[in-house]
């Protein structure tokens, strides 16, 4: 089949064309010799029958009376069948009556022993057994041997005549064949001299001509609309790649005239298909040294932050949540800040076949922010501070003046009986105002600075502040606190105290909750406080789960945590909100 395939389309119409022609041929003819060997059976097999038939009706009334002469008389008119060498009159058990041989004495024949009824063929001869039977009773059987070389001869000339037949038709074939296979394979050849043609030398100008309206026609017209759709879409195609070496260009004038390092990778084979000339400037290294060794760029990184960019560019650029920042140490020893994102391009079937990305140097930034965070510690700090002072001066000295006002009065108004009644009431309504200031200055005092933060810890002014909180709010607010809560460091006692003041707030301001609960367990490790309401909670939150837009009250615990090694997680939604402070006893960051 293979070297079928490979001849060329007149051949192979000639060879289909034959072994068609030739196949009917000879399944004509092997039909007319099966019929001719069928049909000499089935006359051979008649002509003896008939006169098996004959001969035993004549011979019926011998074999009654036992007389073989007259059997023997009725045996010898076969000497008229020249076919017939030998016949014989069996009686009933067995023996011979008559008998006869052509050109010998029937007395000297040996005749074969007694067989059932049917016919055989043996050695070239047709022999027939038939039973004589008269009302049903068996007088004997009849022997008939028929040479059958007269049959086959007239047999051998019906098949060279199927035989000549077949090899007639098949000439017959070939000749017209050979006429046809020119009309038929004619067009195709030159639909194949143009394709060749048109593929050795690319011009999809070029038609091929047609002769017909056939099945060829059609594949002639198909093949010319082909031509025409390739010549357009190949002029399309040249303007487009003269556009994209257009575009090419500008990108590339783009791509190295930005102080950003734009990349291109190949997912699949790993290879960085581009990278911009930023790349030298920024990790002093060469674009070859990129090109050639495609993970060179995470050498660069700084150890401390190598595992973590590798594990995150193994993972997240494919879906397009890679956004890094990490540090890189240039050949110099001098370490930059790299702001490093990636997205994926895909194909059409949504299969990513590229990785784009873009590696800003955040160096001075970074620094910025780190002016900007030491500025904000010692913003609260002064804050924390001043806060100090200033509930001390409330309590120490505004508290003690009108504390000493308020023992002024109250003398005078011990000896008050000469005034009128309205400088009375006036001075009670003093006493009264003066009571309710005392109040409030105590109330503000202990907000900004609780004296029991410094004098009994973190565990007693949350309780104290909690119940103060409760009645000024009317917000039920359950405090669970740990057994073992020892006394913390100064800086850490402050800072959760600032959270729970801050989170109180803003679920009395922001959420509607009416209920809240705070709970503060330590361990050797951490210290842990949950403050948990069940209101409304933010729209948008930030990956981290902090609010999109965060106030100065968050930004501040925010800070307050960070600045001690610490982590702050804000869980939002529609049945409330839990906040948690995570921060380490021992001062080291989480």
């Amino acid at each position: 089949m293979r070297r079928f395939r490979d001849l060329a389309i007149g051949r192979k119409l000639m060879l289909a064309m034959m072994l068609t022609s030739s196949a009917a041929v000879l399944l004509a003819g092997v039909t007319r010799i099966i019929y001719e060997v069928t049909a000499f059976r089935k006359v051979s097999l008649r002509d003896l029958s008939v006169q098996a038939e004959i001969i035993g009706e004549n011979c019926a009334a011998a074999l009654e009376f036992d007389n073989p002469q007259t059997a023997q008389e009725t045996l010898a008119s076969l000497k008229a069948r020249t076919d017939i060498v030998e016949a014989c009159v069996y009686r009933k058990d067995g023996s011979v009556l008559a008998g006869y041989v052509r050109g010998a004495r029937a007395s000297s024949a040996t005749f074969p022993r007694l067989e059932a009824e049917g016919h055989r063929i043996r050695s070239g001869h047709f022999l027939l057994f038939h039973q004589i039977t008269r009302k049903g009773e068996n007088l004997g059987t009849v022997y008939l041997r028929s040479n059958l070389q007269q049959h086959y001869a007239r047999l051998i000339a019906g098949i060279a005549i199927a035989l000549g037949s077949m090899v007639a038709g098949w000439i017959l074939a070939l000749m017209l064949a050979m006429r046809l296979q020119r009309r038929i394979a004619d067009p195709i050849m030159d639909l194949a001299g143009l394709a060749d043609r048109v593929r050795n030398h690319p011009d999809y100008s070029l038609r091929a001509a047609k002769y017909g309206d056939d099945e060829i026609g059609v594949l002639t017209d198909g093949f010319n609309r082909m031509l025409e759709n390739i010549q357009e879409r190949d002029a399309k195609l040249r303007r487009a790649y003269d556009d994209l070496q257009s575009s090419e260009q500008r990108f590339r004038q783009l791509a190295e005239s930005i102080r950003e390092v734009f990349w291109l990778r190949d997912p699949e084979e790993g290879q960085v298909i581009y990278v911009s000339p930023a790349y030298e400037t920024i990790w002093g290294r060469t674009c070859q040294s990129m090109r050639e060794n495609p993970c060179s760029w995470l050498e660069a990184i700084h150890p401390q932050d190598q595992e973590r960019v590798r594990q995150a560019a193994a993972t997240k650029q494919a879906d397009g949540r890679y956004d890094e920042e990490y540090r890189i140490v240039r050949p110099d020893s001098s370490i930059r800040w790299i702001h490093d994102r990636a997205f994926p391009i895909r194909e059409v079937s949504g299969k990513v076949y590229r990785i784009a990305g873009i590696a800003e140097d955040v160096t001075e930034r970074r620094k910025s922010e780190e002016a900007l965070r030491r500025l904000s510690i010692q913003l609260l700090q002064s804050q924390d501070e001043e806060r100090r002072r200033i509930a001390r001066e409330l309590h120490d000295s505004t508290g003690q003046r009108l504390a000493a006002v308020a023992m002024h009065l109250s003398a005078i108004d011990g000896a008050c009986e000469a005034l009128d009644p309205a400088a009375r009431k006036a001075l009670t309504e003093s006493c009264t105002l003066l009571d309710e200031c005392l109040r409030e200055i105590r109330t503000l005092s202990y907000l900004l600075h609780p004296p029991l933060l410094d004098e009994r810890g973190l565990a007693s002014a949350l309780s104290w502040y909690v119940e103060g909180a409760a009645q000024r709010s009317g917000i039920e607010v359950g405090l669970e606190i740990s057994l073992d809560l020892q006394r913390l460091p100064r800086e850490i006692e402050i800072t959760l105290f600032r959270v729970v003041q801050e989170a109180l707030t803003n679920i009395h301001r922001h959420s509607g909750s009416s209920t809240a609960t705070i709970r503060l367990v330590a361990d050797r490790g951490t210290i842990c406080l949950e403050v948990r309401d069940a209101g409304t909670g933010f729209l948008t939150q930030r990956s981290d789960g902090l609010p999109e837009t965060m106030g100065v009250g968050i930004t501040g615990m925010h800070e307050r945590v960070r600045q001690l090694g610490g982590r702050l997680e804000i869980q939002s939604g529609i049945k409330g909100t839990t906040l948690r402070v995570v921060l380490p006893r021992n001062g080291a960051a989480l």
